[in-house]
């Protein structure tokens, strides 16, 4: 018998020669061959195109000797059936098919798990890496929110949360390059300078990742009153009263920042009180006596005041600025914001004392040449000056300003010095004396920006033979600046006239 086919989806016998099943149209590229006579034709119309659909035969006598036949070429076996007829399968074709469909989609969801853990490794070991988390304990400190998830207090009796921790980052946004300075101290050393802050790893995040902290060390600061049964109270809460036997009194554990601190009492009648902000940073004892005071601060012409980082005013012309009745505080501290040619510079901080009371407070810039050396500069040049005048000579200024005889205001002020001295009594004066003062030096950029005062001193001959002195004070202000190690007048212009008149010998200055 020749050679059958039969469609290997459908089952249907097919000739030898066809491309395509007539039955169910699927390609014949791999048909199934029956080289075997023992196929009839009631089971060859039976084929069953289910791989999984395999039955094991119903044993009976006529064909229970009956074993499967397998055409390994085509994946097909012969089974015998219960009517003694055989039936043909496609032995595991399917079912190999989808065994190794379900383990490709297992493999690609294990290469999906590990290529997604890998990228989460490398995020966790960057977003908990310690400059990382540094910065971002910075920022949650400006801006007061989620301060408990990178600070925690070395004290347990001292809760961390964003109410605790709001003077920290009300001093903080106030005073950015302490910010700065504390963040590069902890990640360089891990430990501030002042020894509040430490930053350390704490434990496991997942059990993968350093989980870094800054540990905070709170302050327990204690302030002094001139009176007994005084109310205090902190950022607006009445925490107590001095007590009847001590002027001391305790604020308690708190963590460091900028506190409104009052102590009042009622004295004679009327309401005294001192009122203070300040920054808490250690343990000491802040005294608050209430008692007021008055000053002069002297910071440079037109300077921006600040007491406690809280700009009161500006000073004048002539760089004064008057403070009185101030409620007077061991923590009080003054500094001055100079503008000039563009810039801003802040002068050191100056903390205010019991004995400041009445007096005046000059305040340092950073980077101004010395005011003694100034002093010196003015004096030397205004003596040198006054022989001239008085010998008549010429004034050879090489030696105190920049670029010596060639600088325009060297002989535009001896000019305007000589005037000053014919002006007195049609120049008959026996002689004439120079002092200067220094008032502020405010540094500015290459040079310094010093002010002070010229005290010209006639001696002036009387008709009747004796003298008296002719005063007259000038307000000066000259630019500075070191060229090869020593102190120049840069600039030094014609001085505003402040005092002119006659002195007589019971006069005060």
């Amino acid at each position: 018998m020749g050679e059958s086919r039969f469609c290997q989806n459908c089952g249907t016998k097919v000739d030898a020669d066809e491309q395509f099943c007539h039955n169910c149209g699927a390609q014949l590229d791999n048909a199934v061959t029956d080289q075997t006579n023992q196929v009839n034709q009631s089971s060859q119309a039976s084929i069953d195109n289910t791989v999984n659909d395999y039955q094991q035969p119903q044993s009976n006598n006529n064909n229970a000797a009956q074993q499967p036949q397998f055409n390994n070429g085509n994946n097909v076996s012969q089974q015998p059936s219960s009517n003694g007829n055989v039936r043909t399968t496609r032995n595991g074709f399917k079912k190999s098919k989808k065994h190794q469909t379900r383990n490709l989609i297992i493999g690609i969801l294990v290469a999906v798990v590990v290529v997604f853990g890998f990228i989460g490794y490398l995020f966790g070991n960057h977003y908990y890496s310690k400059g990382a988390v540094l910065n971002r304990a910075m920022t949650s400190l400006t801006s007061d929110k989620n301060t408990d998830s990178y600070f925690e207090s070395t004290d347990s009796r001292v809760t961390v949360n964003d109410s605790t921790m709001a003077p920290l980052s009300k001093h903080m946004n106030k005073n950015n390059d302490e910010l700065q300075s504390l963040k590069g101290q902890l990640s360089d050393s891990g430990t501030s300078k002042d020894g509040n802050f430490q930053y350390v790893q704490d434990g496991r995040k997942w059990l993968l990742f350093p989980n870094y902290q800054v540990k905070v060390k709170p302050v327990v600061p204690t302030i002094t009153t001139s009176e007994k049964s005084a109310d205090v109270t902190l950022n607006n809460n009445k925490i107590g009263q001095t007590s009847d036997s001590d002027s001391e009194f305790s604020l308690g554990r708190i963590l460091p920042g900028d506190y409104d601190i009052t102590v009042s009492k009622t004295l004679s009648g009327k309401k005294v009180t001192n009122a203070q902000t300040t920054y808490l940073d250690n343990s000491d004892n802040i005294y608050m006596p209430l008692k007021t005071i008055k000053f002069t601060v002297k910071a440079g012409p037109n300077a921006d005041i600040y007491i406690n980082d809280k700009k009161v005013g500006t000073s004048n012309g002539d760089g004064d600025y008057k403070v009185s009745d101030m409620p007077f505080s061991s923590a009080i501290y003054i500094y001055g914001v100079m503008h000039s040619d563009g810039k801003s510079v802040t002068s050191d901080k100056y903390h205010l004392s019991e004995s400041d009371d009445g007096q005046e407070v000059s305040l340092n810039y950073p980077g101004a040449v010395d005011k003694d050396d100034a002093a010196n500069l003015i004096s030397d040049f205004s003596n040198d000056l006054s022989s001239a005048v008085n010998d008549n000579n010429d004034f050879d200024p090489s030696d105190y300003f920049v670029d010596g005889s060639n600088n325009s205001d060297a002989q535009g002020f001896i000019t305007w010095a000589k005037q000053q001295a014919d002006q007195i009594s049609d120049n008959k004066y026996d002689s004439v004396s120079i002092d200067s003062s220094v008032d502020s030096v405010v540094p500015a950029g290459d040079h310094s920006v010093v002010s002070g005062t010229l005290k010209y001193t006639f001696d002036v001959p009387d008709d009747d033979g004796d003298e008296h002195d002719h005063i007259q004070i000038f307000k000066f202000t000259s630019n500075m600046k070191k060229v090869d190690g020593s102190l120049k007048l840069q600039t030094l212009k014609a001085p505003d006239k402040l005092k002119d008149y006659d002195k007589n010998d019971d006069d005060d200055d």
